[in-house]
């Protein structure tokens, strides 16, 4: 796949996911939740460590786009959105989830802590395969 067409996939699956995750965590979602789990509930970072964070995550996303091309390409799960979306979950459910609840149990963080986090990551890695698979760019 030509650079150039895997590079409008993986934008818009960053754009997606991005956006799923400042809605995810924010104070209308599950952010006031997550603040009482951690024990911070009225601390608010400064803008600078935001914009920090931000820049990291959407590269992190990236990371991920380019992982999920490389290890579906050519396969038959790989067919189409519907199956990259099932792909990538699987991804999600088999590996990140069991991965994800290890960290929570040596960091001693709850279980809510944890179901939220890994729902995020299911549903975030569901949409970056439905896209990076889905969209059929022919140039």
């Amino acid at each position: 796949m030509p650079i150039y067409v895997l590079s409008i996939k993986i934008a818009l699956s960053v754009l997606l996911t991005s956006t799923l995750g400042m809605l995810w965590y924010s104070p209308y979602f599950f952010g006031k939740i997550l603040q009482k789990e951690k024990g911070n509930a009225n601390y608010i970072r400064p803008i600078y460590r935001r914009w920090f964070a931000l820049l990291i995550v959407i590269g992190m996303q990236v990371w991920m786009g380019y992982g999920l091309e490389t290890l579906f390409e050519g396969t038959s799960s790989a067919k189409g959105g519907s199956s990259g979306a099932i792909g990538s979950a699987l991804l999600a459910l088999f590996f990140v989830g069991p991965a994800t609840i290890v960290t929570a149990l040596y960091q001693k963080r709850s279980i809510k802590f944890w179901l939220i986090d890994t729902l995020y990551q299911l549903l975030s890695l569901t949409i970056m395969g439905a896209v990076m698979f889905g969209l059929s760019v022919k140039w």
